[in-house]
């Protein structure tokens, strides 16, 4: 069913743009209003990546896609996640929070204590 939905994203041209394109600025901004206890590193293109995609995890964790292109980044969430989370979804527009926490593969969960 999942496999179907992501199809049908794929194929389709209306997204609803959730993945908000941030840098590691304001991401660090961000983490210090909300409680987020974890952050997810994840791209479209990743087959790993998916199974941290649940929608459960959403009120506490803070999706981030990196080595990613925004529009395919976004299909692939909303096809695992649904629009209901949407907030829960950055896109690291420059690469500057990829080299921030260090990231060169995929998936990368990072839990965090008081926004760090």
């Amino acid at each position: 069913m999942k496999f179907l939905l992501l199809l049908i994203l794929l194929l389709s041209n209306d997204v609803a743009l959730g993945c908000a394109g941030l840098t590691a600025a304001q991401l660090k901004d961000r983490l210090q209003k909300e409680t987020v206890t974890q952050l997810v590193f994840f791209a479209s293109w990743c087959a790993s990546c998916k199974k941290h995609l649940k929608p459960e995890s959403a009120s506490t964790s803070l999706f981030i896609a990196v080595f990613d292109e925004q529009p395919a980044a976004q299909k692939a969430y909303t096809a695992f996640m649904g629009t209901e989370h949407q907030a829960r979804c950055v896109w690291d527009q420059d690469g500057s929070i990829a080299a921030h926490y260090r990231i060169k593969r995929l998936p990368v969960v990072r839990p965090l204590q008081g926004g760090k």
